[in-house]
């Protein structure tokens, strides 16, 4: 029973990994036309940009948030290059 639960496993693994590798190459040698060609090269994923709108509130907190990381980030035992938060 176990023994063939495993090469189940195997088998699916194995199929979808070829699946994805030949998917992968497929995907490569279009991309490599298309900039032969000197086409714009499609994107499968498209990136939209939206923007979040904030309040002054969100904002002014924000910065205070940032700037906190920055001073974690800055940080080397002593207050040189620390910035007063508030």
């Amino acid at each position: 029973m176990n023994a063939n639960l495993i090469i189940i496993s195997i088998l699916i693994y194995g199929t979808v990994s070829l699946l994805t590798v030949l998917f992968s190459y497929n995907l490569g040698l279009r991309n490599g036309r298309e900039i032969r060609e000197e086409k714009e090269v499609s994107r499968i994923v498209e990136d939209k940009g939206k923007r979040v709108k904030m309040s002054k509130e969100e904002k002014k907190e924000m910065d205070l948030i940032n700037t906190a990381l920055m001073n974690i980030d800055n940080y080397d035992g002593t207050n040189r290059g620390q910035r007063k938060i508030g």
